[in-house]
């Protein structure tokens, strides 16, 4: 399997279908002709006829990007429309309401990220179990942040994602550079 952020031994253990089977299911639809929703869909249908996996839809994507690696179709980092994107995770104490008010705490007095001035203000959003920060960058690019409280309620994982990096020249160098700012600051709630 070609360079993925998913092993074959992941994608097996949540499709219950081997690397090498998933792989030819979707040579034999031409799939790296396909885009990626042709592709996650499918990878879906295949994973569903099979009936093992708990969570199909989200091991479709997966295999998709994995396929797609696969077939030199997407580097890693590399989004479905050809721009890249980092992301770095950290679990903090509290549920996410605190997290998300510690992570405002250290983010939203900022007028730089990773040396790249902000470009307007912060916006909030939140669903029952995700609270949602964004913000726009003076580059083109925006920072996500996802965070959501885990099952035993005491813990909380943000999730930082930092889109529109760069392209197929600039995207890796910048995704490395930017991955170990983004965990930087993270250890910092």
């Amino acid at each position: 399997m070609g360079k993925s952020t998913m092993s074959a031994e992941a994608l097996e253990a949540g499709t219950g279908i081997g690397w090498d089977d998933l792989r030819k299911n979707l040579d034999s639809h031409d799939a790296q002709d396909l885009d990626h929703a042709a592709i996650a869909r499918l990878a879906l249908d295949h994973i569903a006829r099979q009936g093992r996996s708990t969570n199909p839809e989200w091991w479709a994507q997966g295999v998709a990007i994995a396929y797609e690696h696969h077939r030199g179709l997407r580097v890693a980092g590399q989004r479905f429309d050809g721009t890249f994107s980092v992301t770095a995770s950290r679990t903090v104490a509290g549920d996410k309401d605190e997290a998300l008010a510690a992570w405002r705490e250290l983010a939203d007095s900022r007028a730089e990220f990773a040396d790249i001035p902000v470009d307007g203000e912060v916006s909030t959003s939140s669903t029952e179990k995700w609270r949602y920060w964004r913000r726009s960058l003076a580059d083109g690019s925006k920072v996500v942040v996802m965070i959501s409280t885990k099952p035993t309620g005491d813990r909380s994982t943000v999730a930082v994602e930092h889109e529109n990096i760069g392209d197929d020249e600039s995207g890796p160098q910048a995704r490395d550079t930017l991955k170990a700012w983004w965990k930087d600051l993270l250890a910092r709630l």
